[in-house]
Formats: structure tokens, C-alpha cells, sequence
């Protein structure tokens, strides 16, 4: 958290390092398969399990933590595919991109201005883990829901994955003390970079000789995206079909065959002879036999 007089990026602001601290209940493995992978967090537990999990955000003060009360706090869970189901308490506003898979049913409590509950399901195959909060594909962010707390540091999550359905909690925050987590809710800072890409190479040569065949070209990441910009969802190589030469028959040997016989002719003479005769059909070629 950067000091009040922080002027520019809060990257190089001095101020108050805060951390977001998971209490978990029910089956859960905080062991191996569970911690950070790039920016994004990733929680295991059991296949056809439901876990509960409480998330605060707290200033660490000796061995003490006490939890802290940001203006806002923004959750974002990612790869809600298949067989996952996620449900939110006490939240504010849930965020879907306009294409969303994903399916929201929320409740609200009876009182005014009570707590609201929602549920979080999809029916998808799982488009992959994003390995940068901030750089999904198009379709990881179909299946991933922002979810908005105001004036509080705490978050309940349950999370389920049904039988035979092995998968991760993957999630990012952001907590804001002045100023709007509203404010590019896509993630994009004002200190973002978008991501640039290299210029085509020239095409290969065609990679038949003789006959149809097909030209490569390809281009490389010339520098990647950092905080929050743009990244290339973009494809990285191009074909297309080129024919150099006709290619020369191939000679496969053939045997030479005869046609059908005639009919017999007449006896030629007393005692002698009748004939009859037949024509090659196709003679041999490419070390066939010969008739």
C-alpha cells in the first residue's frame, strides 16, 4: 500500500507491504500443488470436494495479523469450467466479460441492504490455467467472474468440484484504499504496456519440389505486455498452398497383354488346317514382360 504522498506508479512508492491470508476449512491440501505460479493463485483440493476458504487481507505486525479494511477489494477467479462451482458471500457487484460462459444466480437477503450470495457454475470445458491475471485469452476470459467487495478486507469462497472433476481455485486481487478498483476493471494500469509483436519474416520456399506443397512464414514476440496491457492473442505463423513444377509421371512396370481370340476360319483344305488369331491389347512398358 503506498504512502498518502505517492506520486506516479505505486510500484516505487515506499509504503505498507500487506498480505492476503487464506484460513481453510474442509478438504483441503495446502501442501505441494498449492501456492503461486506467476501472479495468480492456486488452491488444490480434493477431487468431489467442497472447501470453504476465508480470505483476509492483513498487515503482518510482528507475529501478529491484523486484518485491514481496504476501500474495496476485486477477486478475480479464473478457469470456472466444468464440473466447478463457485459461491460468493457478502459481495457488492459480479463482473462477467459479455461473452461470458459462465452462469450467476444470485440471492439477497431478506433484510435491507443485507448480505448477497451467489452461485457460480459453468458448463464448459476448461480453456487452461492463465499464467498472468492480467493477460488471458479470449476464451480463459469467458470462464473467469470478478467479484467486488466494498469496505472490507474479508472474502468467504466455496469451492466445489464434483466427482470425478480434479481441479484448482485459481484467483488474483487487487485491494484499493483511495481511488476506484472500478476504474479499469479490466486490470489495465496506467503505467500498462501492451504487448509488440516482430514484422513477418519472408516466406520459406515452397516445400514440395515438384507438385502442390505450402510456404511457412512466421513471426516472433518482439516484447511481452506488463501491467495490465494488452497482450497478442495473435497467430504466429501463416501458410499457403504453392505448386513449383507438374511432376513427372511416376514409371511403374506393366506387363504387355493380349486381347480376345477370334473365331476359328475354315479348314483350309482337305485334312488340313483352320486358324484363328488375336492382337496385343497393350504392349509392355517400364521393364514389364513381353508378350
Amino acid at each position: 500500500v503506498p504512502g498518502e504522498n505517492c506520486v506516479g506508479s505505486a510500484r516505487t512508492c515506499p509504503g505498507t507491504l500487506l498480505d492476503l491470508l487464506i484460513k481453510p476449512s474442509g478438504k483441503y491440501f495446502p501442501g505441494g500443488s498449492s501456492g503461486l505460479f506467476g501472479e495468480v493463485g492456486s488452491i488444490s483440493t480434493a477431487v468431489g470436494s467442497t472447501a470453504v476458504l476465508d480470505l483476509h487481507l492483513v498487515e503482518r505486525v510482528g507475529a501478529d495479523d491484523l486484518e485491514v479494511k481496504p476501500k474495496m477489494l476485486m477477486l478475480k477467479f479464473f478457469d470456472v469450467s466444468d464440473g466447478v462451482t463457485l459461491e460468493v458471500d457478502g459481495y457488492d457487484q459480479v463482473f462477467l466479460s459479455a461473452e461470458s460462459q459462465l452462469q450467476v444466480q444470485e440471492e439477497s437477503s431478506k433484510a435491507p441492504k443485507g448480505p448477497k450470495t451467489a452461485k457460480i457454475a459453468a458448463g464448459a470445458p476448461s480453456a487452461g490455467a492463465p499464467k498472468d491475471p492480467m493477460s488471458l485469452s479470449p476464451l480463459q476470459e469467458m470462464q473467469s467472474v470478478a467479484v467486488l467487495f466494498k469496505d472490507t478486507g474479508h472474502a468467504r469462497v466455496t469451492f466445489t468440484n464434483r466427482i470425478g472433476v480434479g481441479h484448482n481455485l485459481l484467483f488474483a486481487g487487487k485491494a484499493c484504499f483511495r481511488g476506484d478498483c472500478l476504474v479499469s476493471a479490466c486490470g489495465r494500469g496506467e503505467d500498462a504496456v501492451d504487448c509488440v509483436m516482430q514484422t513477418w519474416a519472408e516466406w520459406a520456399p515452397c516445400d514440395a519440389s515438384c507438385g502442390r506443397g505450402q510456404r511457412v512464414r512466421s513471426r516472433k514476440v518482439q516484447s511481452l505486455n506488463s501491467h495490465g496491457g494488452r497482450p497478442c492473442h495473435v497467430t504466429l505463423s501463416e501458410m499457403k498452398p504453392c505448386e513449383s513444377q507438374v511432376c513427372a509421371q511416376a514409371c511403374l512396370p506393366r506387363n504387355c497383354s493380349w486381347g480376345n481370340w477370334g473365331e476359328w476360319g475354315a479348314c483350309d483344305k482337305c485334312g488340313g488346317q483352320m486358324k484363328r488369331f488375336r492382337h496385343v491389347a497393350e504392349t509392355s512398358r517400364c521393364g514389364g514382360q513381353n508378350c
